[in-house]
């Protein structure tokens, strides 16, 4: 048990430390858009993992059952009713295949610098490493295995996503399967005399076949395919929305997100929304998952197809998909910042119970059946911040920008101890 003098001691400390950060907010000159980047103007991290899981499983139990929009439903429940309903569950089944494609992350095309998030979670802790000299076969060949040059560097990173596709003929697999590896391997870069050039590199996949006699009997590049997608989420849709021709009633689809990154359920929700066949009664014809790999052995399985029904039969709306895969990416991911202390589910639910801003904020546009673009509307946006914004005891709909921002520096009905609120909290400043 602490004495009385060691617990001032903690209070004292605590006291230091909330004061040294006020004044590193106050006196950054960013201090106007600290609701989105540090005081010293770095993107902070996104917990977008359990928030946007968190957003689109309230959506769903909403969508399913009576209960008030306005209400927090239970985790656990929601859970419950969820894999009860096909929808999102929770284990780690076997699942049968017969054609399976590994995509690789390309970091020729999406290096993790371009990655604000992922380059400020990179600190230095040690004296600077000469991982980069080594050669490959040091880093990594049949028997050696080099972790810290193969995560700590940009070519260790480039080297593993490349390992099994030079190295897939080696896979001791006696199944009838073939397997195709998106990688950057086999990258074609411009060959052109002329410059400037205008040339696109791109990325040959291998296709490697297996049988359960002899187990590898060849491998090919399929160079029809020019991959120039670098996030391996991204890849994965290419694959999946080329298939379909290939698939027979009963047959269904998984892409499995080795990395557990909840942004390819994101990705699949928008695209499959409007380019995924579907049959007379507006069912989809084929089920697709997304199949997030966890610690601990489990896996996220993600019912997109019962997903994606489930909210057009709610809501109406054939294009539901794209507008809450949006709404949910304004909640924060890799690329886009996230506003301080606004979850993704106070951004999907805002979007989703304003009537006005549900109808305005994006126009999506058709051409021959198809999504041919979407319009973000700025300044419906900005009515959308001033209702996220807004206290509950004023009205977003009267109040200007500028008023609703002043709110938040500084409630009018209370005294704030330091003079102001963290700038963490204040409303950013309206731009044209």
């Amino acid at each position: 048990m602490k004495s009385e003098r060691d617990m001032k001691e903690d209070k004292r400390k605590k006291e230091v430390t909330r004061k040294s950060k006020q004044i590193d907010r106050l006196s950054s000159e960013m201090n106007t858009c600290q609701a989105i980047v540090k005081p010293d103007c770095s993107k902070p991290k996104v917990q977008k993992a359990t928030g946007i899981q968190k957003a689109l499983m309230q959506l769903l139990v909403r969508s399913m059952t009576q209960g008030s929009d306005k209400t927090d439903l239970d985790l656990n429940d929601g859970k419950l009713t969820l894999e009860n309903n096909n929808l999102i569950t929770l284990s780690s089944p076997h699942i049968p295949v017969d054609h399976l494609v590994i995509c690789e992350e390309k970091y020729k095309f999406t290096p993790d610098d371009f990655k604000a998030a992922t380059r400020a979670q990179c600190k230095v802790t040690t004296n600077y490493s000469i991982s980069h000299l080594k050669t490959s076969e040091e880093v990594l060949s049949s028997d050696k295995f080099d972790k810290p040059s193969l995560v700590g560097t940009s070519e260790g990173k480039s080297l593993a996503s490349t390992y099994l596709a030079k190295n897939v003929e080696d896979l001791r697999i006696k199944e009838n399967i073939t397997i195709d590896v998106d990688s950057e391997l086999h990258l074609t870069t411009c060959c052109c005399k002329d410059k400037p050039c205008k040339c696109f590199p791109f990325c040959t996949p291998v296709r490697a076949y297996f049988n359960a006699r002899d187990g590898f009997t060849r491998k090919e590049l399929l160079h029809d395919i020019k991959q120039c997608k670098g996030e391996a989420e991204m890849s994965q849709i290419d694959w999946l929305i080329n298939c379909p021709t290939q698939l027979l009633l009963g047959d269904s689809c998984a892409s499995i997100v080795s990395s557990g990154d909840i942004d390819a359920v994101v990705l699949h929700l928008f695209t499959l929304s409007h380019l995924w066949p579907k049959n007379e009664n507006a069912s989809y014809k084929n089920t697709v998952y997304v199949i997030l790999k966890k610690a601990n052995q489990m896996i996220d399985i993600y019912n997109i197809t019962a997903i994606l029904e489930t909210l057009e039969k709610k809501t109406l709306d054939k294009h539901i998909g794209i507008k809450v895969a949006i709404a949910l990416r304004l909640g924060g991911n890799d690329f886009l910042p996230k506003f301080h202390s606004i979850s993704h589910s106070t951004k999907l639910d805002t979007y989703m119970n304003i009537e006005s801003i549900n109808r305005l904020l994006l126009q999506i546009a058709e051409e021959n059946n198809k999504v041919a673009y979407i319009l973000f509307d700025t300044k419906v946006y900005k009515e959308y911040l001033k209702h996220i914004y807004c206290p509950k005891n004023y009205s977003p709909v009267s109040l200007t920008h500028q008023e609703v921002r002043q709110i938040s520096i500084q409630l009018p009905s209370k005294k704030q101890k330091d003079g102001t609120r963290n700038p963490q909290l204040w409303l950013p400043p309206e731009s044209e």
